[in-house]
């Protein structure tokens, strides 16, 4: 094997480094599972924005702190929070399994469109639909990942599972991630 010379040598060393830590390995799996599950979906500048501010993995106590200061009055079962799309989504150390499970799932709330976000935080009840929508891509996300990821949100997703039967997936990524709808999935949020 000859060795690497020149621009070679520079790009590998670079992506050796971007390697440092654990943290590091769970992000790439991640993104490339998010990527890959709903890269043709996602608008490039919501992609561009997700790349410019990098999710943040805290150590439990740290992330008990954040979340206090963003008005999470118990964050002991909470793994992850995303307050505002232009900014980090925090991500509860734990198992690795559960933690790509939880970028994916952050990264799907950030990547939403502001409108369906509007939309879908106007009630309680639409906020529970939301988060279950959220988890059920997550879980496409998630697919053949090694390691027990239990899914999030059980009657939530429930009702998801019955809104993507109706509406269809494909229209509902559209809805998600470009605010793309039609009267179909209206009608069947209507009726969950």
């Amino acid at each position: 094997m000859k060795p690497l010379e020149g621009d070679e040598a520079g790009a590998d060393r670079e992506r050796f480094h971007e390697l440092r830590c654990l943290e590091d390995i769970v992000s790439q799996i991640a993104d490339q599972r998010f990527e890959k599950a709903f890269g043709g979906d996602v608008p490039p500048e919501a992609m561009k924005q997700m790349r410019e501010h990098p999710d943040v993995f805290d150590s439990r106590e740290d992330f008990d702190q954040v979340a206090k200061k963003e008005g999470i009055n118990d964050p002991e079962p909470v793994l992850g929070f995303s307050s505002r799309p232009e900014e980090p989504a925090h991500i509860k150390e734990g198992p690795v399994p559960v933690e790509i499970a939880t970028k994916i799932h952050e990264d799907i709330h950030r990547s939403t469109h502001p409108e369906t976000l509007r939309e879908m935080s106007s009630t309680s009840e639409l906020r529970g639909l939301y988060e279950g929508l959220t988890e059920y891509f997550t879980q496409r996300g998630v697919e053949n990942l090694h390691g027990n990821v239990e899914a999030a949100y059980p009657e939530e997703l429930a009702q998801a599972e019955s809104l993507v039967s109706e509406a269809g997936e494909d229209e509902l990524k559209g809805y998600l991630f470009r605010h793309e709808f039609s009267e179909e999935i209206i009608e069947a949020i209507r009726r969950l």
